[in-house]
């Protein structure tokens, strides 16, 4: 599904190579702690041109939650007032928990991670509160723009001081495994749905080496279990979007446990 319009913002994703390659070249010595890299005072503005400030965020996603209507769209936090953090992670935690029992029941044969590597540590959670708000902007477009560079290049700019979020997107790949891990058969089966505003280019239609349409969003990528939320998420830009249907790909990156968990009610 396309809505058009006159003016266009063109989109990057990249081939199938580049899902193989993945993050692990620039992930595993993050230079700073996710502490350092939120409190840089930096400020960024969200597509409806509400400004948010790097120190603010950090320092609401270690406090108490609390409802905020102002947010683009929807209110933040809505059914999480007064949580703290040790809150919000031992309500992961458990069920994480819970999940694995259910799935231990049903097949005795299902891998699973070990105990000391199921649940979501304080970093994690801070990680997931931070990327499942406004900072998400940030973060992805670190991702995005590292995606289009290679060798060391690459890893030059995505170490660097006054750029990295290597940090925060390292706690976020370890929390999107846990979470993935904890996913049930039926869950993991059913289609995903996810909205981009920007226009596609015509190579992005065009049949790889195996012979299928195949695009790498080099960012973490949000989905919906229903096309509902998208399309009224993308018909009211001014730019060219599309809704996009998979079974497979996006679910690593949005379990249905961790929207559950974890909302993201700031877009």
């Amino acid at each position: 599904m396309l809505f058009r319009s006159d003016e266009s913002t063109s989109l990057y994703y990249g081939a199938r190579q580049t899902y193989i390659d993945g993050l692990n070249d620039i992930l595993h010595k993050p230079i700073l702690t996710m502490q350092q890299e939120w409190q840089r005072s930096f400020m960024w503005t969200d597509h409806a041109g509400v400004k948010y400030r790097s120190e603010e965020e950090w320092e609401y996603v270690n406090g108490e939650a609390v409802p905020a209507a102002d947010k683009t769209p929807g209110t933040r936090d809505e059914k999480n007032g007064g949580m703290s953090v040790v809150q919000f992670c031992d309500r992961i935690n458990a069920r994480i928990a819970e999940r694995r029992e259910k799935l231990k029941q049903m097949s005795p044969d299902t891998p699973m991670p070990s105990e000391a590597n199921a649940f979501l540590t304080r970093e994690e959670v801070l990680a997931v509160r931070l990327y499942s708000g406004p900072a998400y902007q940030p973060v992805n477009r670190f991702l995005r723009e590292i995606g289009n560079l290679a060798g060391g290049f690459r890893r030059l700019v995505a170490t660097h001081p006054a750029a990295t979020f290597t940090a925060t997107v390292a706690h976020l790949c370890r929390a999107i495994r846990k979470l993935s891990a904890i996913t049930l058969p039926e869950e993991a089966s059913s289609p995903l749905y996810r909205g981009v505003r920007g226009e596609l280019p015509d190579s992005f239609w065009v049949r790889g080496e195996l012979g299928m349409v195949c695009a790498t969003d080099t960012a973490f990528m949000s989905t919906s279990c229903t096309t509902k939320s998208m399309s009224s998420s993308t018909s009211s830009c001014r730019t060219p979007s599309a809704v996009a249907h998979d079974r497979n790909a996006s679910r690593n990156a949005c379990a249905p446990s961790a929207l559950d968990l974890f909302p993201t009610p700031t877009r």
